[in-house]
């Protein structure tokens, strides 16, 4: 707590706008090296949820 009774806090939605971009700047340059249909959905639950758990932790500690 600083002096004045405020808590410190971060900027997550600034974190979740940089991750998303990030994830869909990293997309774009995958797109034409696809393996199985669906690839990216899977590349991107796997990020945004990383991103979500990372959030959250953020958020509560």
């Amino acid at each position: 707590m600083k002096e004045h009774g405020y808590r410190d806090v971060h900027p997550t939605f600034l974190y979740e706008m940089l991750v998303l971009i990030g994830i869909f700047i990293f997309l774009t340059i995958k797109k034409d090296n696809r393996k199985f249909r669906g690839e990216f959905t899977y590349i991107y639950l796997m990020i945004y949820g990383l991103r979500q758990s990372n959030n959250r932790g953020i958020k509560s500690g």
